[in-house]
């Protein structure tokens, strides 16, 4: 079942930070289509509207990223909401710079039960993305069994 499967082809509607988000859409990098969504310096964190995750047995994300300058050390992750907070699941800044990159992962119930709600949700941290430094994610897509 697809909980989410977003190319930022037309909006944020299926994110939101407070019902907003700083992050824009971009044209100049993308992987598919013709929008990625854009992190910079100034912006904060990206967050899945709650997708529910309760009953499942396994939840799959998969997602292309292109990481522009970002540091081992600027702490720019991909994070899993457990209903309390958000964990650290991948790091996006230690990957191969200025090329678009994938990530899928398959996380079951047995091995993290705490992900499977029905307020789970990912986050993109940003707020660590210093000046001069970019990620862009694209084709963001989430399905549980």
């Amino acid at each position: 079942m697809t909980l989410l499967d977003d190319g930022f082809e037309s909006n944020f509607d299926k994110w939101t930070d407070g019902g907003t988000t700083d992050w824009d859409r971009a044209t100049d990098q993308k992987h598919a289509g013709s929008y990625s969504a854009h992190a910079g310096s100034s912006d904060n964190d990206l967050f899945s509207d709650n997708l529910n995750t309760s009953g499942k047995t396994s939840i799959t994300i998969d997602f292309w990223y292109r990481d522009d300058d970002i540091d081992d050390s600027d702490n720019v992750y991909l994070q899993l909401y457990n209903g309390s907070s958000y964990t650290n699941f991948f790091e996006l800044g230690n990957s191969t710079e200025d090329t678009w990159n994938h990530y899928t992962v398959t996380i079951t119930s047995s091995q993290y039960s705490q992900y499977f709600r029905t307020n789970f949700r990912i986050k993109f941290e940003g707020t660590s993305i210093d000046s001069g430094e970019n990620l862009w994610i694209d084709d963001v897509k989430v399905t549980a069994q």
